[in-house]
């Protein structure tokens, strides 16, 4: 009969394990950890300056490397995390044997959200020194992002103000009763906390006579004295808590209401003739436009996403280094279109490696010659659009087209289709995001830095060990 080789679980050890020799040489949590050992972490440090009471934080090295790892294996949710650190030789590498949990992960990157999107800079400018960004061509392009919110929860601002204003009169008893309490318990104890023992009831004995005390009173006496017992407490705590509830809606709906106003003064200031607006109004045969904003997500916008539908999203933007595939810009921004990107993106590329790159390419949506003048010493190849009928040979659109059609041209936007949707594949796919976790335009730009980030650290990887 053949022979198996048998596990034998209850083996021990002779040596206790090393995690340097559980984890293989070549496995990339390595690089990871060196990787964050190397960049600037003054801005994490600096939160914690001066915070010297409880226990002691954890290592921002150490958690900055747990999301890392996360976003290149694709996991975002802090549950995962917290269950993978348990399971993963990865993550067993980084923490050694501390065990943060799901809340202190999540606590985390909500306080650093900021200085989290910092990393993507750090990331390009290893890249950099590593010769593996050239700039002699970028590919820029963006690709729709689906936000954390629900249709249904897309309101108009008359819908808006009809709901804030029955909710504003719901009875006082609901509404401000987490206010009258506050009160109520400042004018009764002042500064103190009466969920404290008082002082007379600090030592052993005179709190083991209050409380025998206490038992041996008559039951009906301590029902009708004791104002913790009985219905009305009750009632209380449910009516602070149906206070809370409403007031959070509130404060909900209200935000939208403010920055639906917002959105539509800064629409109208941008066409003060109103041509733009009587231009897309008769597209739509017609129908006025009618502003609308997501309550659960304000800061998204309604854009139309791969397949012909519309949902509420941001576009993320990247600009890809043609000779390695590293990413050297990368941006979130609430514009459904991209015809206002590409200034930003080539400024972007600049502060991230010092330079601007030598040629740049994208899609016709980024033809902005507005755009292109701010940078004399950049060659663009972006096709513009469809040749107008009474358009002359000497405009910009003409000339672009003619350089497009030389054998440079050419082979230089041919290469662009192959370098950034690879890039938004393995983004959206391999690394599984299709769709934001976090809302608000600060956060979820927070992740798309993050997850740029991770795909750069897997491109040096691959680089660094490929065969010469």
């Amino acid at each position: 009969m053949r022979r198996f080789k048998v596990p034998n679980r209850d083996q021990l050890m002779l040596l206790p394990p090393s995690l340097h020799d559980l984890v293989r040489p070549d496995h990339p949590v390595r690089f990871v950890v060196r990787f964050v050992s190397a960049i600037d972490k003054s801005a994490f440090y600096e939160r914690y300056k001066d915070t010297t009471e409880g226990q002691p934080p954890f290592d921002p090295e150490m958690m900055i490397a747990i999301f890392l790892y996360a976003n290149m294996l694709g996991v975002y949710s802090s549950r995962k995390i917290e269950r993978l650190i348990e399971d993963d030789l990865g993550f067993r590498f980084i923490v050694g044997d501390l065990r943060p949990d799901h809340n202190t992960i999540s606590n985390f990157r909500l306080r650093h959200s900021n200085d989290m999107a910092g990393l993507f800079r750090e990331s390009v400018r290893m890249a950099l020194r590593a010769e593996l960004v050239t700039l002699n061509h970028i590919a820029i392009d963006g690709t729709k992002i689906a936000a954390n919110a629900s249709a249904d929860k897309r309101k108009t601002a008359q819908a808006l103000e009809a709901e804030i204003s029955e909710l504003e009169n719901q009875p006082e008893t609901y509404l401000n009763r987490a206010e009258e309490e506050d009160a109520s318990e400042t004018r009764e104890y002042g500064d103190a906390n009466p969920y404290l023992l008082p002082k007379d009831l600090q030592s052993n004995e005179a709190l083991d006579t209050f409380i025998k005390t206490e038992l041996n009173r008559d039951k009906d006496d301590d029902h009708n004295d004791n104002p913790g017992c009985g219905g009305s407490a009750n009632t209380d705590k449910r009516e602070t808590k149906a206070s809370k509830k409403l007031r959070y809606k509130l404060e909900k709906l209200k935000k939208a209401k403010q920055l639906l106003d917002a959105k539509e003064r800064a629409r109208k200031a941008q066409d003060p003739t109103g041509k733009r607006e009587r231009d897309a109004q008769r597209k739509r045969g017609g129908k006025p436009h009618t502003p609308q904003i997501n309550v659960t997500d304000p800061e998204s916008r309604k854009m139309l996403m791969r397949g012909g539908s519309y949902a509420d999203g941001f576009n993320g933007q990247i600009a890809v280094d043609a000779d390695f595939g590293i990413i050297v810009a990368a941006e979130l921004v609430q514009d459904e279109n991209d015809l206002r990107q590409l200034s930003p993106l080539v400024k972007e590329v600049k502060r991230n490696t010092d330079f601007h790159p030598s040629n740049v390419s994208a899609d016709t949506g980024y033809f902005n010659c507005e755009h292109m003048d701010e940078f004399p010493g950049v060659e663009f190849f972006i096709p513009p659009r469809k040749r107008g009928a009474k358009e002359s040979h000497l405009t910009r659109a003409e000339k672009m087209r003619e350089k497009l059609d030389t054998e440079k041209g050419r082979s230089i936007y041919n290469v662009r289709k192959t370098l950034v949707e690879p890039v938004f594949g393995i983004l959206k796919h391999a690394r599984k995001y299709k769709q934001a976790l976090c809302r608000g335009k600060k956060m979820v730009n927070m992740e798309w830095q993050l997850l740029c980030t991770a795909h750069n650290i897997l491109r040096m990887i691959k680089l660094s060990t490929s065969p010469a």
